[in-house]
């Protein structure tokens, strides 16, 4: 429910020997070659005689160009779409039997489980081997500086191995794009596991943290309750309107997939009418003396205080439930969130 910053991370020593592997690994495929592992593991899962096929060769090495600039590990949004224009079409077009045996071999390549745990390929005197280093996949995750959840904004993420990453694009349809940085969320269990089971189509359709502003597009708000009169207990319906008319369609569309409105109804229905009930305390009278009073500063400085929540939309990535809060608020009492 926030939009994250995909920050390019530096070519650290742990990315560069990767890079260097997973291009050399593909660049053997291009020409009909086994992967010329270092170790005594051999690349069995392509037979020489799928190896030798021109369609096969002509999917690795389009992974073999789309990745000379990383486009395949850091690549920003515009080299991941072209890496679709130029692969997928070419991936799909390879017989089931055949693709399926790419696909295995790209997932040994593109190793998931190495970016998570800290492993990394290497080339050495000509050949391709595995080194483990100190740096962890979490480790991501404080680059970005996402401290919650971005599709629910309610759960704080850890900041251990135990961090789970949403490949938006799902890496079983889209192998390729396994350890694209672009590729991979920060999410909590609850938002992933829902997520495995959307129909992929045109990903235009749903929001993409790294490039839609949620709570930019989308609000909750309570318009169908007068101001205190919020049901004492059960459910607590919450609409989820767009901010105007012209945007899109998308950001409302995700976060009713994802049933986020029912979450926050049902979850936090205490936390809505908290929230509702001192707001009262903030009308226009009383916010208006306040003003005169303490200034702007001290007024805002009294509301943080008061629901425990920053009224900066900038921060609405490091505090649980901000997007709720602020839009309630802001609900109540106009004109009180800094952009």
């Amino acid at each position: 429910m926030i939009q994250l910053v995909c920050q390019k991370p530096e070519r650290d020593a742990h990315l560069a020997a990767f890079q260097d592997g997973v291009q050399m690994a593909f660049e053997a495929l291009a020409v009909g070659n086994p992967i010329p592992w270092k170790s005594r593991r051999r690349d069995q899962v392509l037979t020489d005689k799928q190896r030798s096929k021109t369609n096969v060769q002509d999917l690795f090495a389009s992974l073999h160009e789309a990745n000379v600039e990383g486009a395949l590990l850091i690549g920003d949004q515009k080299q991941m779409e072209d890496v679709l224009v130029a692969v997928d079409s070419k991936y799909r077009s390879i017989p089931e039997v055949d693709r399926e045996a790419c696909k295995r071999v790209i997932e040994k390549v593109l190793s998931y489980e190495m970016f998570q745990s800290g492993h990394c390929w290497v080339v050495e005197e000509g050949a391709i081997d595995k080194r483990e280093t100190t740096w962890r996949g979490c480790q991501y995750i404080l680059k970005l500086g996402v401290k919650v959840c971005p599709y629910c904004n309610a759960v704080i993420l850890p900041r251990d191995l135990t961090i789970c990453f949403d490949h938006y694009l799902p890496k079983d349809q889209f192998p390729y794009l396994r350890l694209c940085l672009y590729n991979l969320v920060p999410v909590c269990k609850d938002c992933n596991w829902p997520r495995k089971n959307f129909p992929v189509g045109d990903f235009t359709c749903y929001a993409y943290p790294y490039r839609d502003s949620v709570h930019d597009e989308t609000r909750f708000s309570l318009e169908q309750f007068p101001v205190g009169q919020v049901p004492a207990d059960g459910d607590v319906p919450l609409l989820l309107d767009k901010r105007t008319p012209a945007d899109s369609d998308r950001c409302k569309h995700w976060l009713e997939k994802m049933k986020i409105p029912e979450l926050y109804s049902s979850s936090y229905g205490d936390h809505i009418r908290w929230i509702s009930e001192n707001s009262d305390c903030f009308r226009k009278e009383y916010r208006n003396v306040l003003a005169r009073q303490l200034g702007r500063h001290g007024m805002e400085a009294e509301y943080r205080r008061y629901f425990k929540c920053s009224l900066d939309r900038q921060k609405i990535n490091v505090e649980p439930l901000s997007k709720l809060t602020i839009d309630l608020v802001e609900f109540f009492n106009p004109g009180m969130v800094r952009e």
